[in-house]
């Protein structure tokens, strides 16, 4: 899922804390992209919110990403 960058840091902090609190791990991507801060994002990938709030406020225009797999299945229409 891509959180549009037009949406405010406390927006996309929150968007990835819903994300997780629905159990996917994310990562933070790129502002306006789609592609990973960091090589190491399929095991840094994470749910836990106290990880997700450091890394937000660490970058808080980034994009969320959404680690997928295990069933996970996404469709990208742009």
């Amino acid at each position: 899922m891509r959180i549009v960058s037009s949406a405010e840091p406390n927006d996309l902090l929150a968007g990835a804390l819903a994300l997780a609190g629905h159990g996917l791990r994310v990562h933070p991507n790129r502002p306006g992209e789609k592609s990973p801060l960091r090589k190491g994002w399929r095991e840094e990938s994470t749910a836990d919110p106290k990880i997700i709030d450091k890394e937000w406020r660490r970058q808080p225009n980034a994009n969320v990403g959404v680690a997928t797999g295990g069933g996970i299945f996404v469709l990208d229409i742009d």
